[in-house]
């Protein structure tokens, strides 16, 4: 499979798909309230803090994907089952996310559609997308990314012209003080969604502009930043703080409220395809870096590819199904125990060794 290559720009496109993904869903920090605007800034420094050190380790180990180096570092004997805790790991954040598109739907546009039906046609897709390999998802994400971003700057642009955005709504800055910033900063928002970036160190052996893939990731995840941070922004002051926090999906109220002359309204649908878009992307992403991890660890035959792409795709569906029983259950389980219990080990603390050891593994071999 290595022998796939995409170039800088589609790594660019698919950074700024996978990092706003699911995020207008769950990742806009809103239970910050007024001061969401300085924890996502505060979060995308911290994501961009980790995303050096993801960025270190692939240049100790350039050409080889993270659970090889994972292996490289700690030996096979640690390395293998944390290699496969890694796969383990992208697998079901990319289950957690389709389930967050199963429920968007299944609330807003189809709801008397089985959720089995929505992630079973949704894992189709996705599935047929990782068989086709990296360089097929990052061309297809080329050619929507433009008219993605377009439009979404033309909702925005009718929010704006509206007069809808009140400053009052984003006043007076840090009443709740900065303990109210930080607890929202650490842990949910760094490592949702900037710390899930370590899932591209996946895919940076695929890049074949390796002089400028540092550069590429670190513009791509900021700018990201920038828009995730003034979306918060535009909502909280369209909405308000409490509405925006009690909300199901604030970016749909928000896009709501737009009616030009009763000629331009009701653009929900079309920002609900925008979003799914964004987290088709995301999911199949961590789908397929899960797949070429596990075919590497578990020397899959090329011939059983295609049903090996098809079991995994039953498992996705059936974790995805099964993790929570309903939508608010899995927003909670999503912001208050992932962040802490799960993130953080794969984001922070296991790639801070991993860091340290192939550090002084290289400090030794030059002496």
């Amino acid at each position: 499979m290595m022998h796939e290559k995409i170039n800088r720009n589609q790594l660019f496109t698919l950074i700024i798909f996978f990092e706003l993904g699911s995020t207008f869903l769950v990742g806009l920090s809103l239970n910050a309230g007024k001061d969401a605007w300085i924890v996502l800034l505060l979060s995308l420094l911290g994501g961009l803090g980790l995303l050096m050190g993801y960025l270190k380790l692939y240049s100790y180990y350039p050409d080889l994907l993270f659970t090889q180096s994972v292996i490289k570092v700690l030996g096979k004997l640690i390395g293998y089952p944390i290699a496969l805790l890694y796969c383990i790991y992208f697998f079901y954040i990319g289950a957690r996310v389709l389930r967050d598109f199963g429920d968007l739907l299944a609330i807003t546009i189809l709801h008397g559609t089985p959720l089995f039906v929505t992630i079973s046609l949704f894992t189709i897709i996705i599935g047929f997308g990782a068989y086709l390999g990296i360089e097929v998802l990052a061309r297809t994400g080329e050619i929507f990314l433009p008219w993605a971003l377009l439009m979404g700057g033309l909702f925005i642009f009718f929010v704006y012209i509206m007069g809808l955005p009140q400053l009052a709504h984003l006043q007076p800055m840090l009443d709740k003080g900065w303990e109210n910033v930080w607890s929202n900063v650490f842990p949910s928002g760094i490592t949702f969604p900037f710390g899930e970036i370590i899932a591209f160190s996946m895919l940076y052996p695929y890049v074949n502009e390796q002089k400028k893939l540092a550069t590429t990731s670190l513009f791509g995840v900021l700018l990201s930043g920038l828009i995730i941070t003034f979306m918060s922004v535009t909502i909280i002051s369209v909405l308000g703080p409490n509405w925006a926090k009690s909300s199901a999906v604030p970016v749909l109220d928000t896009i709501s409220m737009v009616n030009l002359q009763d000629f331009i309204q009701r653009l929900d649908p079309i920002v609900i395809i925008l979003m799914v878009m964004a987290g088709f992307f995301k999911i199949a992403l961590l789908f397929y870096v899960a797949f070429i991890g596990l075919n590497d660890l578990l020397s899959i035959p090329k011939n059983r590819k295609g049903s090996f792409v098809i079991t995994l795709g039953i498992m996705m569906i059936t974790i995805a199904l099964v993790m929570s029983e309903n939508y608010i259950e899995h927003t909670e389980v999503g912001l208050k125990i992932v962040p802490l219990y799960i993130h953080v080990p794969m984001q922070i603390v296991l790639p801070s060794i991993l860091i340290s050891i192939a550090f002084f593994q290289k400090k030794l071999t030059k002496n």
